[in-house]
């Protein structure tokens, strides 16, 4: 199926232009995906997203090139999910554990240990 048609399915809400939006390019978009995400599930996630994106947009957008039309999006969307995922991460690894009672036993036990070295106590 031509580009333009599938088009103009998806202008006038034919469901099935998601079908064959799928069928045409699911292969390249999860490669493009994986390719920014590094993640299998997430490449996927970014893919479902943009064909809702594509879906909602193109009756208003109306694109000249329907694959790059696809990938602009999907990268995008790949990319966000990509920083997402970092920024969770540099969150996770920056976080300081307060335990207040490990803090008041150790500086004691370690505190009077050094104090006993220190002043051979």
């Amino acid at each position: 199926m031509e580009d333009k048609e599938l088009m103009e399915m998806i202008c006038l809400g034919d469901e099935e232009a998601l079908e064959y939006l799928y069928i045409a390019y699911w292969k390249r978009m999860l490669r493009v995906s994986f390719e920014v995400t590094e993640y299998e599930e997430d490449a996927e996630e970014c893919c479902n997203e943009t064909l809702y994106i594509v879906w909602q947009n193109i009756p208003k957008t109306k694109p000249t090139h329907l694959w790059l039309y696809i990938k602009k999006i999907l990268l995008r969307v790949s990319k966000d999910k990509r920083n997402y995922n970092r920024a969770q991460k540099r969150s996770e690894f920056n976080k300081v554990y307060y335990d207040e009672e490990w803090t008041k036993s150790s500086r004691g036990s370690v505190g009077n240990n050094v104090d006993r070295i220190a002043f051979n106590n």
